[in-house]
Parts: C-alpha cells; structure tokens; sequence
C-alpha cells in the first residue's frame, strides 16, 4: 500500500504556502558569437511545496515524528499528498528536508514547516 500524508487535527496555514519550480529543466548555452540559445532538457517540470501547519497538538507531533522516522525515512520514500488548496489534486512527493518543529507561544502545541518535491 503507498504511503500517503497523515491526517492531522489542523490544515496548512494559508499564508505563506507557496508552490515553485524545484528546478529549471532548461538547457542553456551561448552561441561562438555569444547568442543565447536555450532548449527545453530531458526531464519533467517538477513542482515543490512550502507550508506549515500551526497550532498542532502533541498526539499530532507524534503522528508527524512517526512518519518521517519510520515511514518514509525523512525523504526515503515517497507519499501521496493532496494538496489543500480548492484543486485537491494528489500529488506523489518526498519530503525534501526533515520536518522542523517549534513550540509555539502557548507553551503546549506545535508549528511545523513542511517541505515537499514533486518525484519524476
């Protein structure tokens, strides 16, 4: 069965969520009297994901800890993500860096920020 991203108690934040080219596939080059000449390269236009969640309780910070240290081993494995916004589009993604954790001002919950890649 594929792995796909835990439910969680809270949604993204909307602000700051953002989605960007993980890298320019182009193919660059100059010509001998300094042209530029540009083509598109062998592989796919992927797609990466920054956002975070909020307010997340500790059973949620288990959830999470779980996941990236024994089901997909940070980015080892791949997910099925569905992204929140309207689209609902699923997506087949790693995480593209551990998750990061901070204690929020309230002393008892949880901010993390997630960093996701499209896989090729």
């Amino acid at each position: 069965m594929p792995n796909t991203w835990p439910t969680l108690s809270r949604s993204p934040v909307v602000e700051g969520f953002s989605q960007f080219l993980v890298e320019d596939p182009t193919i660059r080059a100059r010509t001998m009297d300094g042209r530029p000449l540009a083509r598109p390269g062998p592989g796919p236009v992927l797609r990466g994901w920054r956002f975070s969640y909020r307010y997340l309780t500790g059973a949620d910070r288990a959830l999470l800890d779980t996941f990236q240290e024994t089901t997909v081993f940070v980015g080892g494995a791949t997910f099925s993500w569905t992204d929140p916004r309207p689209s609902g589009t699923a997506h087949t993604v790693r995480l593209a860096r551990p998750l990061a954790f901070d204690l929020e001002d309230d002393g008892v919950s949880y901010r993390a920020n997630v960093e996701i890649h499209e896989e090729g």
